[in-house]
């Protein structure tokens, strides 16, 4: 969930946008988003359901089932294709 505190009223054309990205996304890398909200001075956006959890679950020091350094090479090439997708 991403949420914005305080809301100044030139970021609305910002969020719309923000908003129009992401309903366009596609890519099974991505979170996808589920809900947004656009009332009066609340503004969020609610993301797809991770099954297994997010990434700094498996990366922090105290993590139940840490990652394989193998595991972590290839979560970064996803994440590199993931940003080259975004990026065009």
């Amino acid at each position: 969930m991403k949420r914005m505190n305080q809301v100044p009223e030139q970021a609305d054309d910002e969020f719309c946008w923000e908003i129009e990205l992401l309903t366009r996304l596609d890519h099974h890398r991505l979170a996808t988003l589920s809900v947004f909200c656009f009332e009066k001075k609340e503004r969020f956006l609610l993301y797809g359901y991770m099954e297994n959890g997010g990434l700094k679950d498996y990366l922090h020091p105290l993590a139940i089932t840490p990652l394989s350094w193998q595991m972590r090479i290839q979560i970064a090439i996803d994440v590199a294709n993931a940003l080259e997708y975004l990026h065009f």
